[in-house]
């Protein structure tokens, strides 16, 4: 079964890469909003990132790592997206926050229907998450106007 998150969790990162926005966030960038968000010093971040293989906790952070990847892609996308169409700057935001809270019930669903309260709850979460960051990374992407959806 762990082998399987990680199989997952190597497309998910494959699949983040062939995204539309091919804005990609720095390693600094990424360590420090993983810290601002869990609140563990980066360099405790770094050894638990070493090696996404090591331990459960290291596969569950390796999995919010990629989370933050795609939240800080899709806030890029978005920021373009408004910067070129500003009229449409209220529409997409709420659509933003309606489909995020659809996204993160309908994940922790998953989450919980697979692995009950176990310990690989926390990466199936956030990879689900991931997935579906992705996916929304590309529609962002393809928005030619305020009613694309």
């Amino acid at each position: 079964m762990r082998q399987a998150l990680v199989a997952s969790l190597i497309a998910c990162a494959a699949m983040g890469a062939g995204a539309a926005n091919t804005y990609s966030p720095s390693a600094a960038e990424v360590l420090s909003a993983l810290s601002r968000r869990s609140e563990i010093p980066e360099q405790q971040l770094s050894g638990l990132l070493a090696d996404c293989n090591a331990s459960q906790a290291s596969i569950n952070f390796c999995a919010f790592r990629d989370r933050v990847i795609a939240d800080l892609k899709l806030q890029h996308a978005v920021t373009d997206k408004t910067t070129q169409f500003p009229v449409c700057k209220e529409d997409i935001d709420s659509r933003l926050v309606r489909w995020e809270a659809a996204r993160d019930r309908g994940c922790e669903r998953s989450a919980a229907r697979d692995y009950g309260f176990g310990s690989m709850k926390p990466a199936a979460r956030d990879l689900c998450t991931t997935l579906e960051t992705n996916r929304m990374i590309k529609r962002v992407a393809q928005m030619r106007d305020c009613a694309t959806r």
